[in-house]
């Protein structure tokens, strides 16, 4: 018995010994070293680790200069925008396509596959708001204080305010994770907007809590003074898609209208809008005789939407329109900066 334990510990040892063994030879030989790491993957004789750091840094210098060179493409969307689904669906689609050949040529370097470069498609989207108060937050429509109250003079105290539109609507805002409500300026004291914290969100009144951002004067500010959001002001310029759908359209003028004045605002030059309206309605009509080839149709009676699907639409929109040109242009001159110039 006592032999046969000993021979069970003389096979373990000599197991273990060639284990080492196998290790450190394939430690020293690279080539095998990276099979055994990433399976199936066949290493290239030229392949080496400086190139691959090299490639790495310049990615990340390129998505910097990128992020410095392009305003993002930008979705404005109510409760139509799917919680973000079409947004992160447009990013996928659009960067996918972009990117291709970048992607195949880092498949030789295993160490950096994970990385690419990125266009951001930056999510506006605003849920459970009525079509006028999203208008207020983009910054179309001109609010104004609903009460009269009194600025603190130190930055640290707030304010509480209400608003109004100039009918004297009451504006409340729903709180949004990736929407803010940013910088404000209200009788021209700048200084930022937050709603307070409320137990039962049926029994908000309406209250806002407004904090300076320099400390000043006691001031008494009276009703009626104007206020203006700041938090589309980032988004300015930028390749847009409006797709603003939770309205019952009752003056058909007057939407249109309001969806100008979002390309008008912005100062958008390159846009998408998306209206859901039957075909051949008097919108459907107005929308394309107003917008033309910017304008995408979505049936109303849909009541699921394919965001998949409308993202590909609006993708391919967006390269009829040539929109996407500058942007490629510039991706195929980035790649040239990724990669080593070859000697």
């Amino acid at each position: 018995m006592e032999r046969k334990l000993n021979l069970g510990h003389v096979i373990i040892t000599v197991v273990a010994i060639l284990l080492v063994a196998l290790f450190l030879f394939m430690l020293y030989n690279d080539n095998k070293l990276q099979n055994f790491l990433h399976p199936g993957y066949q290493q290239n004789s030229e392949y080496n680790y400086e190139e691959e750091h090299t490639i790495s840094r310049n990615i990340a210098k390129v998505q910097a200069s990128m992020n410095k060179s392009f305003s993002s493409i930008v979705l404005y969307s109510d409760e139509y925008g799917g919680d973000g689904v079409l947004a992160r669906n447009l990013h996928n689609i659009i960067n996918a396509e972009l990117f291709t050949s970048l992607n195949n040529q880092l498949q030789r370097y295993p160490g950096i596959t994970g990385q690419t470069l990125d266009i951001p498609v930056s999510n506006f989207e605003v849920h459970n708001e009525p079509f006028e108060t999203i208008m207020a937050r983009i910054g179309v429509e001109t609010i104004f204080t609903a009460r009269r109250f009194v600025m603190p003079a130190s930055s640290d105290e707030p304010a509480e305010i209400r608003l109004k539109t100039i009918d004297n609507t009451p504006v409340v805002f729903s709180t949004q994770q990736s929407v803010s409500l940013g910088k404000v300026t209200v009788n021209n004291i700048s200084g930022t907007l937050s709603r307070p914290i409320v137990e039962d969100e049926e029994s908000y009144d309406g209250t806002f809590l407004f904090r300076r951002d320099e400390s000043g004067e006691e001031i008494k500010i009276l009703s009626g003074a104007k206020v203006t959001l700041e938090v589309s002001e980032k988004y300015r310029d930028s390749l847009s898609v409006i797709f603003l759908g939770n309205n019952d359209y009752p003056n058909v003028t007057k939407y249109i209208s309001s969806v100008s004045s979002v390309i008008s605002h912005q100062n958008i030059s390159k846009y998408i809008v998306i209206c859901r309206t039957p075909a051949n309605s008097e919108l459907d009509e107005k929308m394309t005789e107003q917008f033309g080839t910017n304008y995408i149709r979505i049936d109303e009676n849909d009541d699921k939407i394919d965001y998949g699907d409308l993202a590909e639409k609006i993708y391919y929109r967006m390269k009829t329109l040539k929109y996407l040109d500058i942007i490629k242009s510039s991706v195929q001159k980035a790649e040239k900066r990724i990669f080593p110039a070859e000697e």
